[in-house]
């Protein structure tokens, strides 16, 4: 599992999904690394924005992201910013 190799490797994580990721921070934390969560939806802005926050305010930057979502938009990234969800197909 990507979250426990990462851990191992000495990553600390912050983990958003639809649904309370608690196996999985347990799991990164067994590791000896720290984890966040923030239970929200990513085609809304408004989570994005505070899960950045949060991780921000945490950490002070990203050092790895991985987008493991289950939405897609095809444009270019420069135009993704304040996507409506019906520009999207989740």
């Amino acid at each position: 599992m990507w979250p426990q190799t990462l851990a191992e490797r000495g990553h600390d994580l912050a983990l958003n999904d639809l649904r309370s990721p608690s196996e999985t921070v347990a799991m990164v934390q067994q590791s000896g690394a720290a984890a966040i969560e923030l239970v929200g939806d990513i085609s809304d802005e408004n989570c994005v924005t505070a899960f950045a926050e949060m991780v921000k305010a945490k950490w002070g930057r990203v050092d790895l992201l991985v987008n493991n979502a289950g939405i897609s938009c095809i444009v270019p990234a420069e135009q993704t910013s304040g996507l409506s969800s019906a520009a999207c197909s989740k």
